[in-house]
């Protein structure tokens, strides 16, 4: 989570190192046309980074979820040879076999939101941005 943190922030201060001007030109206006959500986004991110690489790491909360194993396998293990679901089909009636994964969220203005659904917004603002940049010079 730093790493992707840190690289994340580092879109910012690579383009702002490497194209000074034409970044403090573009900036401003990329980020007034975000939305308040992408804004606050932004922001949330920014805050988790600073708290990973400067105070004690990302403030996240952690449940156990409990899913069937042929759905474990097939979000978390999705390259990976089946191994897990031989055997897991039961007789009928019989609810499949289940496990507890860990899952870990964010607590974004009082709703938890898991961690990998945050990241997944933030690398398309992270993409959206550097388009903007990309297309603005």
């Amino acid at each position: 989570m730093s790493a992707f943190l840190s690289a994340g922030r580092s879109v910012t201060f690579v383009l702002q190192k490497e194209q000074k001007d034409s970044y403090d030109t573009w900036f401003p206006t990329f980020l007034a046309a975000l939305d308040v959500e992408e804004r606050k986004l932004l922001d949330f991110m920014n805050s988790q980074r600073t708290d990973t690489v400067h105070r004690e790491g990302t403030k996240t909360q952690s449940d156990v979820e409990m899913m069937p194993l042929t759905r474990y396998e097939s979000e978390y293990r999705p390259n990976n040879i089946s191994w897990m679901t031989a055997g897991t089909d039961g007789p009928p009636g019989i609810p499949p076999a289940q496990m507890g994964v860990l899952v870990h969220y964010f607590e974004i203005e009082g709703k938890k939101e898991k961690v990998i659904d945050t990241s997944e917004r933030y690398l398309a603002l992270l993409e959206k941005m550097a388009r903007s940049f990309v297309t603005a010079r």
